[in-house]
């Protein structure tokens, strides 16, 4: 019969067949922060439901002070894609490019501010590569803002700056994160303003090669999150976000290239229940 006629091997091969999907829908990716203690007075994440391709994530002038924040969202449901029981993942096998545009509306701003774009092993940003726009004030420097790639490996933060920009109170741009499985390597990049024609190619970008992951666990799979922070981000001598209002909206996020993966993956538990029903009629 067919069904004894399949191996075990056969069995796990058709396991590996991934679900694809579209990361679209930007209120179905969760939120997470890291000040536990965090009110609505003092950020107001993922509005404008209306348009399910925008999302909002604001620091209103009562953000505690002198202290680092970070509120964001990530494709997962939980730290870690294994640990996660939905969302959306990519795998290291394949080629991807994922893209989002952004505008940022600062009031009255004392320190850094940064929002940006980020994949890796977790969402947390422990072991991640990403693109993001900061903007630092101080009474005694002014107003520096520019566009940076970063790698955070568990034991450090690498930066490398992109591309700087006039000040302003208002500004706008798309930020780029493309993985390649042949090399491992990330290539972020940054356009500044909006309805860049080629998304592919930014006006600046920097490849961060694999070998500078060695501190990285080594999965195999890599999940998407974006973000808007306020700690000094390594770039002495403006520090922390300490007042103000910065207003960060999201949106047009697309998926350029590769295959996002549901977690969990429908299609491959469909075949394991399948695969383990073969096994069990092999042994009887």
């Amino acid at each position: 019969m067919l069904f004894k006629s399949l191996s075990a091997t056969t069995i796990c091969c058709v396991l590996v067949i991934p679900a694809t999907a579209q990361i679209e829908n930007l209120t179905n990716w969760d939120l997470y922060t890291d000040s536990p203690g965090a009110t609505a007075s003092q950020l107001n994440a993922m509005t404008g439901t209306a348009d399910p391709n925008l999302a909002q994530l604001n620091f209103i002038d009562s953000v505690p002070q002198n202290q680092g924040f970070d509120i964001g969202y990530g494709s997962v449901n939980a730290n870690t894609i294994d640990d996660a029981t939905s969302g959306y993942y990519f795998s290291t096998t394949e080629d991807f490019t994922v893209r989002m545009q952004f505008t940022l509306d600062l009031a009255n701003p004392d320190g850094l501010v940064g929002i940006g774009l980020g994949i890796g092993e977790d969402r947390a940003g422990t072991n991640s590569v990403g693109v993001g726009f900061a903007v630092g004030h101080s009474g005694t420097f002014g107003t520096i803002p520019g566009y940076a790639g970063a790698l955070t490996d568990g034991l450090g933060r690498t930066q490398s700056l992109l591309l700087s920009v006039a000040p302003a109170a208002s500004y706008s741009g798309s930020l780029t994160v493309s993985y390649d499985a042949d090399t491992g390597n990330v290539t972020v990049g940054a356009a500044e303003g909006l309805g860049v024609s080629d998304p592919l190619a930014p006006t600046n970008s920097t490849t961060f090669i694999a070998s500078e992951f060695a501190n990285w666990n080594g999965d195999d799979k890599l999940l998407v999150s974006f973000f808007l922070r306020s700690d000094a981000l390594g770039l002495p001598p403006i520090g922390s976000w300490t007042g103000g209002a910065a207003n960060a909206d999201f949106f047009d996020f697309t998926v350029i290239e590769g295959t996002p993966i549901e977690v969990p993956e429908p299609t491959s538990l469909a075949l394991l229940g399948l695969g383990l029903s073969l096994i069990a009629r092999r042994r009887c």
